[in-house]
Formats: structure tokens, C-alpha cells, sequence
């Protein structure tokens, strides 16, 4: 019987995802997996890396792991994906949202949603219960 094959493909700007990539790379192969593992091309602007000396390190360290193919998917059995958290994918500036309950963490809110807040999202004034009748 032939080992299952496994690519993982992970993006990490600093390093966090690219440790798991390895965890699971090593417990593949441990399991009998024949693994690849690959990241995905950085696309950030070289000032925005050069601004944060961990990205840039982090891309010093990682500059022999190989980009992913298409033929490394086709290769593979199994697919594995490490994509980078939500909050990564924004500029830092909007990852704070002045609407908590909007997912998405644009101040605006999600296209085609109301960002009228519910009577009941609305706190309380001060010192008044809200089930009074005052």
C-alpha cells in the first residue's frame, strides 16, 4: 500500500502558523505521511514588511520553504491550509471595531446590514433600570 501524501499550505507573516505547519508536518510523517509543505507567496508590500522587524526575520528564516504549485496540490492525497487569522488580512488601523457586533470590524458595518443598534443592544441610561417605566 502506498503512504497517503500530504501537502500543508500555510501563510504566516511572524512565524506562529508556520510552527503549527511544521507540528503537522512532523505528525504526518510520523503517521507514515509523505508531506510537502509549502507556503504561500508573500504579496505585502516590502515597506509594510520592513516596517515590522519580525516579519522580516521571519522571512529570513523561511526563505529555503518552497512555494506552493499547483502541482503540489495535484501531488497530494491531502491538502492541508494554515490561513493567517481574519484580523491579519486588514490594516491594522480597521481591525478595531466601533460596532462589536459587526464580524466583519468595519465601523460601517456589513454590506447591506443596518448598523441601527436593536433597543435591547442600547445600554441602559445611567441609574435607570431598563425594565422601569419612567
Amino acid at each position: 500500500m502506498e503512504p497517503l501524501t500530504a501537502t500543508i499550505v500555510y501563510y504566516s507573516a511572524t512565524g506562529t502558523l508556520h510552527a503549527l505547519a511544521l507540528a503537522v508536518a512532523e505528525g504526518a510523517e510520523k503517521a507514515g505521511a509523505e508531506v510537502r509543505l509549502r507556503k504561500v507567496a508573500e504579496t505585502a508590500p516590502q515597506a509594510a514588511i520592513e516596517a515590522d522587524p519580525a516579519w522580516e526575520q521571519h522571512l529570513r528564516d523561511t526563505a529555503d520553504v518552497p512555494v506552493v504549485e499547483l502541482d503540489d496540490l495535484a501531488w497530494a492525497d491531502a491538502v492541508l491550509f494554515g490561513p493567517p487569522p481574519a484580523s491579519a488580512t486588514r490594516p491594522r488601523s480597521s481591525r478595531r471595531s466601533s460596532t462589536p457586533r459587526d464580524p466583519s470590524g468595519s465601523p460601517e458595518g456589513s454590506p447591506g446590514r443596518s448598523t441601527r443598534r436593536s433597543p435591547r443592544a442600547t445600554p441602559p441610561t445611567a441609574g435607570r433600570s431598563p425594565r422601569s417605566s419612567r
